[in-house]
């Protein structure tokens, strides 16, 4: 109440008077707002919870209360993540907010504008960036000033969140140094890719050479390799091969022609280049950003971090075992880690630790030894190293950047009783995050007392090419609120089907989340991803059914009776509003993709249902560009001929080991277990051979766990450089793919709790 005589507290004032729970008005997880009354005193705390040996099941003793009983009122939150350089959906997503939340200060439509507008935040609101501000949109440069002035014009009331898209950005200052160019005979790919989809830069550019010079690459000369060894090259094999941002060279040289008013052409490969040189340089405006942003923020009773803060997939645990990413704070460059009990000193940690971590990049840009080989030790000498490798997947400890929490075939996946109750006693109601793509909108999952919002929507339409070529939202676009203890979205599918719905730690009106029950096979499952309304009928809400299967996301409207019927177990049945989609739901493991992949050209493409898939099948269905995106990022470079053979023999051991061993393994693997050799065909067996020859571990391409042996897809098409002119021609596609790959490193200590 403004009317009221406050009192900020500080860390140091909250001990003298006993309040222990000064996280909750803390300036850096509650912002300018964060105000107690002066009239609170230490009789009227409930608990304090760093003096209590058994945490009580009363979480509502974590808000302050004055006398007369009246809580603090919590912060009113707008939530937007991974944009990834898609301006115009950001400009989708103010508009969304209306003017009495948030807008541009300049009036008109601001998608083409030539420089980032300046926003105006409404009093009493907070806004948060879930991190990826960056790389698969003509939108960086203007998105990312855009929020840099923003933070420095509402210092407490805005916060950004560090995802691994914006960290990853620490590596241009050493990477692009000349003097890497220079030597780039000796330069390893990164060690956090698995070692059979490591290329380095060395390969790419022969290949890059042959490609403008017209030869084999057995024939690139030295002189034709020193030609082709720029900057440039190296920044779109960077790209590319190891920040999962193919494309964006492209994007960023049409985003420079349109901030210069100049026509594509006139922008030259140098000056993108030194756009992404000036960005990390002194006074660029990705450098600002890493220095303004935050691994975690908890704002009154909600925690947001980019990933997530339980992982099931984490390259440096052992057989994959889960892992709490929250608690966790590195300690050192040589994967030391503490685990620190308290939940707001955790995250003052945490940010501590990632804020010396960008000082020391700065201190320290480039390399003191570079690296020789792709193992964790020769990529430690520059600064933020450990930064660095915290937000890719082979982070030394679990990580709340690189952080995923799904079922096996991407279905929504339920934190353990465990760590709900931890949360809840530190009076968190809800956990927001980003980093994974989970459909059209955001996806809900609600807990007892405890809700989790997945925020990333940046695959809500595959190549829908809406507002450029490579546009994978369309007209989808969702707002995030959080006020009164609940979570509101509001927006609108792809298809334009109206998004209204709200979930608070103890109600959910609207279903929203919840999952049917088992009356069937599981993957027959759908859950309620929102309540929808058509244009102009706002008096009958419908519920909006998902069903994820890897790759694939089934939609089908109902409404409510039957959205209640289907609930308790009856079959969804497919009407007029269903509707199938090829998605994405971020990294993953390689044979995961290719089972999901085998899955769904079965499902749509076996026209003669033998069970198999001929060529003329797979071409039929290269004709879908969301099947062409996933199989040049499969198969990549694979003629047709030699994908229909890797397709076989997909079936032959599918069918040899049978679904129930057709389980994702651990990442450690990037793979699944087999008893003996590979599937034969021209193209698996002579890649094969070549990779598995070697030291007498099993080779660079094979290892072993238990006595069996562990065979990796990518084994079979990794040698595979030539590709087929039927495949250059149908697969070729103007929208960038996404080909990250996942790390190898096993965990080197205990397991953690």
């Amino acid at each position: 109440d403004d009317d009221k005589a406050t009192t900020v507290l500080q860390p140091e004032s909250v001990q003298q008077i006993g309040l222990q729970h000064w996280h909750e008005i803390h300036p850096s997880r509650w912002g300018s707002g964060g105000f107690v009354s002066a009239t609170t005193t230490e009789s009227t705390c409930r608990c304090d919870l760093r003096s209590c040996s058994q945490r009580p099941d009363d979480t509502s003793r974590c808000a302050p209360t004055d006398v007369s009983g009246s809580t603090a009122a919590p912060p009113r939150v707008i939530y937007c993540c991974d944009v990834e350089g898609h301006w115009p959906y950001f400009c989708n997503f103010v508009d969304l907010c209306g003017t009495d939340r948030l807008r541009f200060v300049q009036i008109g439509d601001q998608r083409n504008v030539s420089e980032a507008p300046e926003l105006e935040l409404a009093d009493g609101w907070h806004f948060v960036f879930g991190g990826d501000s960056c790389d698969k949109g003509p939108g960086s440069l203007r998105f990312v000033e855009c929020m840099v002035r923003f933070k420095r014009k509402y210092p407490e009331r805005v916060h950004l969140i560090l995802g691994n898209r914006d960290i990853n950005k620490m590596r241009w200052t050493a990477e692009l140094d000349q003097r890497e160019i220079n030597r780039i005979l000796s330069v390893p790919p990164v060690f956090w890719l698995h070692e059979n989809t490591r290329i380095s830069p060395l390969d790419y550019v022969r290949r890059v050479a042959a490609e403008a010079e017209g030869v084999a690459e057995s024939q690139v000369s030295g002189v034709m390799l020193a030609k082709h060894n720029t900057k440039a090259n190296k920044v779109r094999y960077m790209l590319k091969h190891d920040m999962g941002s193919d494309g964006d060279f492209e994007f960023r040289r049409h985003e420079l022609a349109m901030m210069k008013g100049l026509g594509t052409s006139e922008i030259s490969d140098e000056a993108v280049v030194a756009s992404y040189e000036t960005w990390t340089a002194e006074g660029g405006s990705m450098r600002e950003y890493l220095r303004l942003g935050q691994l975690a923020l908890l704002l009154g009773n909600t925690l947001f971090v980019h990933g997530q803060v339980i992982g099931n997939q984490f390259s440096c645990c052992p057989g994959g075992a889960e892992q709490w990413s929250v608690r966790v704070v590195p300690t050192d460059d040589f994967g030391g880690f503490e685990v620190v009990e308290d939940l707001p000193q955790w995250v003052d940690k945490l940010n501590a630790w990632a804020a010396g971590q960008i000082e020391a990049w700065q201190r320290q840009p480039t390399w003191q030894q570079p690296p020789i080989v792709p193992e964790r030790a020769s990529w430690r000498a520059r600064g933020g190293s450990s930064l660095i490798t915290y937000g890719t997947p082979a982070a030394e400890v679990p990580s709340v950047v690189y952080c995923r929490w799904l079922k096996d075939d991407c279905m929504p996946k339920k934190y353990p009783s465990d760590l709900v109750d931890y949360l809840k006693s530190y009076g968190v109601h809800s956990v927001v995050v980003g980093h994974t793509p989970h459909g059209n909108c955001p996806t809900v999952i609600p807990h007892n007392g405890l809700t989790v919002l997945m925020g990333d929507t940046s695959y809500s339409h595959m190549n829908a090419n809406v507002a450029f070529a490579g546009d994978n939202r369309g007209d989808a676009v969702s707002l995030v609120i959080l006020e009164l203890q609940k979570l509101r979205v509001t927006g609108r599918t792809q298809v334009k089907q109206f998004l209204e719905y709200e979930v608070g730690p103890k109600s959910n009106p609207h279903l929203v989340g919840i999952t049917q029950k088992r009356s069937g096979a599981a993957k027959d499952r759908y859950f309620v991803k929102a309540r929808v309304y058509e244009e102009g009928d706002w008096n009958s809400p419908s519920y909006l059914m998902c069903k994820v299967e890897g790759f694939k996301n089934d939609y089908t409207v109902l409404k409510r009776d039957e959205a209640l019927l289907s609930l308790e177990g009856q079959a969804v049945c497919r009407n007029s509003s269903s509707l199938s989609q090829l998605t994405s739901h971020g990294d993953m493991d390689e044979h995961f993709k290719l089972r999901h992949l085998w899955n769904h050209l079965m499902e749509r493409w076996d026209h003669d249902c033998d069970g198999s898939i001929s060529k003329q099948e797979l071409k039929d269905a290269l004709t879908e560009a969301e099947v062409r995106n996933i199989v040049s990022t499969a198969f990549p470079g694979l003629s047709v001929d030699a994908i229909a053979q890797e397709l076989k023999a997909l079936r032959s051991e599918f069918e040899r080991l049978g679904e129930s061993d057709c389980e994702l393994t651990s990442f450690e693997s990037g793979g699944y277990s087999r008893a003996s050799s590979p599937p034969s065909s021209s193209a698996s067996s002579a890649t094969t051979s070549a990779t598995t020859t070697g030291s007498s571990g099993g080779g660079a391409g094979q290892r072993r766990r238990g006595g069996t042996e562990v065979f990796s897809w990518r084994q079979a098409i990794r040698g595979w450089t030539g590709c087929g002119a039927d495949m250059c021609a149908i697969v070729s596609d103007p929208s960038p793919v996404q080909r990250t790959a996942v790390g190898s490193p096993m965990w080197r200590g205990e397991p953690m709790a």
